[in-house]
């Protein structure tokens, strides 16, 4: 399959990675329709790549703090950078998702992020539409990974979508479409002392088969997993 064009954002801000992070496999780009944002938890660019590379994960693109975007993979090939995950299709994000990465601790609140990172992130997602005419869902890893990551929750993703306009839609934990296979369980009530904890749900939130259960419940901000390992390529 030939490999699909990108339309540079800004050349100066642009960097391919020589080499590339590994692709675990090629895919068919019109069954690509997600983007999930991430933070790297890693102190430079550099060290991040370093990383990524030396584990086998890694991002279609990262950008750091002055804006500078690097891609690492070409669009058309799978990376591992969800692992273990729920979205807009279903079961393992990695398959139909583009992974774009903040470069950054993620350890100090929406002020960690600059106004080039958010701008050079909108920017990438609005020319990655012509290369992906299927791209409609903005999501984070934490919601496609809920109890397990915690990145990028502190984004705002509000006004990210604003800019981006109508034809994208923000996916979330819990959100329409569901993933298929899985029990539906939505909060549809939470603490008002604990934004965190759910006190009410709708759905098949009793019973057996828990493992199958996907909610907003599961929602947190502490991390339980602060290994790379799982979010490899799980198809």
């Amino acid at each position: 399959m030939k490999i699909q064009s990108f339309v540079e954002v800004v050349k100066e801000k642009f960097n391919k990675l020589n080499p590339y992070f590994r692709g675990t496999r090629t895919r068919d780009i019109s069954t690509v329709d997600t983007v999930v944002l991430h933070w790297t938890a890693g102190s430079s660019v550099r060290s991040d790549i370093d990383v990524l590379q030396s584990k086998n994960f890694g991002y279609h693109f990262l950008i750091d703090k002055a804006g500078q975007i690097y891609q690492g993979s070409p669009i058309n090939k799978v990376v591992s950078h969800a692992g273990q995950s729920y979205g807009p299709r279903g079961e393992f994000v990695n398959g139909h998702s583009i992974g774009i990465s903040f470069s950054m601790l993620g350890t100090q609140g929406p002020s960690e992020y600059t106004t080039e990172m958010f701008e050079s992130c909108l920017a990438l997602i609005q020319n990655l539409k012509p290369s992906v005419p299927n791209l409609k869902y903005i999501t984070g890893h934490h919601w496609v990974s809920p109890g397990r990551k915690i990145d990028p929750y502190t984004f705002d993703f509000e006004s990210l979508m604003n800019e981006l306009g109508p034809e994208y839609e923000l996916w979330k934990t819990g959100d329409f479409p569901f993933p298929k296979g899985l029990r539906s369980c939505k909060c549809v009530k939470f603490d008002d002392n604990d934004p965190t904890r759910c006190i009410k749900s709708e759905g098949k939130c009793k019973g057996r088969n828990t493992e199958n259960r996907y909610s907003k419940r599961n929602l947190n901000f502490k991390v339980s997993d602060i290994s790379f390992q799982s979010d490899l390529d799980t198809n």
